[in-house]
């Protein structure tokens, strides 16, 4: 099902690349009943089988949106020692704020504001040419 995403799992070496990996198969992938947390917002998968796993959270309002990750088991710690018994704590994005759309039909006086302007402009050319012709008399 992820041979769409032509992604090679063995080519990912820094943290951007996999967690733009990890987003791309979250959107491919087939949404399967999972485990829910418990009070304290763990959950425990255990005897899971080697290999690479997407860890995905439902979309929930009034929570924090959590990112997908990719998580392998074993996993090489900085030690260089492999280790199965993983702890995950997914990274959480604030919820962005509600916008509020702009309010639109109110009154704008900006045209006003150039009519009056022409008018004025109008007015005094008006005026500078009665006086020249009143001036010729």
């Amino acid at each position: 099902e992820y041979e769409s995403t032509k992604i090679d799992l063995n080519t990912l070496t820094t943290a951007e690349q996999l967690e733009e990996a990890a987003k791309t198969l979250a959107e491919t992938a087939k949404q399967e009943q999972g485990k829910k947390t418990d009070g304290n917002g763990q959950v425990v998968f255990e005897k899971q089988e080697l290999g690479v796993y997407l860890l995905t959270a439902k979309d929930q309002p009034g929570y924090d949106l959590v990112s997908p990750t990719l998580l392998s088991i074993p996993t090489m710690e900085t030690d260089e020692t492999l280790h199965y018994d993983i702890k995950v704590e997914p990274k959480h994005t604030p919820r962005p704020a509600e916008h509020t759309a702009p309010q639109t039909g109110l009154f704008d006086a900006t045209i006003w504001y150039v009519e009056g302007g022409v008018l004025l402009l109008v007015l005094a050319g008006g005026l500078v040419i009665a006086a020249k012709r009143h001036g010729k008399k």
